[in-house]
């Protein structure tokens, strides 16, 4: 079982077997200054919550498709699979 404040959560874009495949991608934020973050939380909820309210809508996909550039655009993430992905908090640091 796990304990609260074990995980991380990040988003993945692409379904299992894309990751498997070599294609899948951690789902980033890119600022007008052209700084990348990761959004990360702290439990499986609060990332579902955002996924629902920045990710389930054309406009938000488009948006994210745009910070990633257009021609980086893979299969995994305009067909708009997202999973949670867990990682140890160390893993995340580094």
């Amino acid at each position: 079982m796990e304990h609260e404040g074990e995980y991380l959560y990040v988003i993945g874009a692409g379904s299992a077997e894309d990751w498997k495949a070599g294609r899948g991608s951690l789902s980033y934020i890119k600022d007008r200054n052209g700084e990348k973050a990761l959004p990360v939380f702290t439990t499986p909820e609060k990332i579902e919550k955002y996924a629902r309210q920045n990710l389930d809508f054309p406009g938000a996909h488009l948006s994210m498709l745009e910070s990633v550039g257009a021609s980086a655009a893979s299969a995994p993430l305009t067909g708009g699979r997202f999973s949670l992905m867990p990682f140890k908090p160390d893993i995340i640091a580094r």
